[in-house]
């Protein structure tokens, strides 16, 4: 019996709280160029004539009862197209060397 220590509830919490911690970085990481929340320019209609935000228009949470499609964030949109184009780019010059053999 040497070896097996005894299981706390402390030891599980711990254990517990790493895993969920863990599994929180892993999701953020594999979500990091997806808008979860996505975020809109404020409108002139929340502002007073002398451009001060109006009394409780602050923030406004709107929910719908679809669903959409994740979208990628303006960074990871032009990240994206710059590859593609570096791609577009080297097939075409690897198209030109075989026709040239």
């Amino acid at each position: 019996m040497a070896g097996q220590g005894h299981k706390t509830v402390g030891g599980r919490f711990n254990v517990m709280t790493l895993g969920l911690l863990m599994g929180f970085g892993v999701g953020m990481y594999f979500l990091k160029d997806y808008q979860i929340v996505k975020r809109t320019p404020p409108s002139p209609e929340n502002f007073d004539e002398n451009g001060n935000w109006k009394h409780k228009s602050f923030l406004k949470v709107k929910f719908t009862d679809h669903v959409q499609e994740l979208e990628l964030t303006p960074e990871a949109k032009q990240r994206l197209l710059e590859e593609q184009k570096l791609n577009k780019t080297q097939d075409a010059g690897s198209v030109e060397n075989n026709d040239g053999k």
